[in-house]
């Protein structure tokens, strides 16, 4: 396996009677979203996803995520996913103890293949420069106060509508068209008025483009479904 969406899709295992346990692709999805709003270490990413609830549409509807990203889990998850090269990791120290922070590796942006610059059918090249990627990635840094609760990581997570199955390596690169094209709609200051995707967006475009025909299915049901993204059980509320 060479490509990211590949490696991505092997931590799904058929065999396991917990296919959403310690590894699945959906987690390591949703941590690459994580990460992609900043660096983080493994207590401080469990302790939010064991606070987050989600409200994808109904004011009413909070959905609670069941995280399987939790101590020890989320240590056997992010040691897979280092030496799989999805993430690095650097050591820091952390009120007086060495804690190793994880980071989302900038190469599984810039090329949907592992060992580089991908090539396409037509034998072109593809890959997005290393400058424009780690210029999106500072997004943890941006808060607008007049939509500060739809901003940043807690926003996101907050928010954010998992649909159906849709939850892969696929998934993940549309998260970062969306984040890209609201960066660079803030940048022009054309909120509620059509703005010209820039080259970052342009270029994410491409790269779904390339993986796209990977998956099975690529028409979504439209309809909208509260779907837990860990459990994976519809309509599973609690009230606020």
């Amino acid at each position: 396996m060479d490509c990211w969406h590949e490696i991505v899709k092997s931590y799904d295992d058929s065999k396991s009677k917990d296919p959403h346990g310690a590894y699945s692709q959906l987690s390591v999805v949703i941590l690459l979203i994580y990460l992609t709003f900043g660096r983080d270490h493994p207590y401080s990413i469990s302790k939010f996803f064991q606070k987050m609830c989600y409200k994808p549409l109904d004011p009413d509807v909070e959905i609670p995520y069941y995280s399987n990203l939790k101590i020890p889990k989320i240590y056997t998850l992010l040691k897979r996913m280092k030496k799989d090269e999805l993430i690095t990791v650097t050591e820091l120290v952390v009120k007086g103890r060495p804690t190793k922070i994880y980071s989302i590796n900038p190469r599984i942006i810039q090329s949907p293949s592992r060992s580089g610059t991908y090539l396409k059918r037509d034998g072109s090249t593809f890959e997005i420069p290393l400058e424009m990627v780690e210029e999106f990635l500072p997004w943890r840094d941006l808060q607008w106060e007049e939509h500060v609760d739809w901003s940043g990581r807690d926003g996101f997570f907050k928010h954010v509508v998992f649909d159906g199955n849709a939850i892969d390596f696929l998934f993940f690169i549309r998260i970062l068209k969306l984040l890209a094209r609201q960066q660079n709609q803030d940048v022009e200051s054309n909120w509620g008025r059509y703005c010209e995707p820039c080259a970052f967006e342009k270029l994410l475009e491409e790269y779904d483009t390339l993986i796209v025909d990977y998956y099975d299915e690529l028409s979504r049901d439209p309809s909208r479904n509260y779907v837990n993204p860990f459990k994976k059980t519809k309509n599973e509320t609690r009230s606020r």
